[in-house]
């Protein structure tokens, strides 16, 4: 018998429409080789052995974390492009 680990992400969709991150970890038990016992070729789950946990206010985090990246990179960009201009305009004697 082989084993196989299992450790992934998902979405679902639960009835009442709310969406879902799930993170699933677990071990699979194997019977059959890669050439196969069976005749698609490929083994076969015995069975499955695992937890899922709700991941659903971690990802949320994340996605806020990235946007806030993503204005924080936008307002420096501009706040760079500003200094620019106001360091050439101090440099600069104004022309009546």
């Amino acid at each position: 018998m082989q084993t196989g680990q299992l450790d992934a992400e998902f979405r679902v969709v639960r009835a009442d429409g709310q969406e879902r991150w799930l993170a699933g970890k677990g071990q699979f038990a194997f019977q059959g080789q890669a050439q196969g016992d069976n005749s698609t070729g490929q083994k076969q789950a015995l069975r499955f052995l695992g937890v899922n946990f709700d991941i659903t206010e971690r990802k949320r985090a994340e996605e806020k974390l990235r946007q806030t990246t993503e204005e924080l990179v936008s307002s420096n960009s501009e706040l760079t492009q500003f200094a620019y201009v106001a360091s050439h305009d101090l440099k600069e004697p104004l022309r009546m």
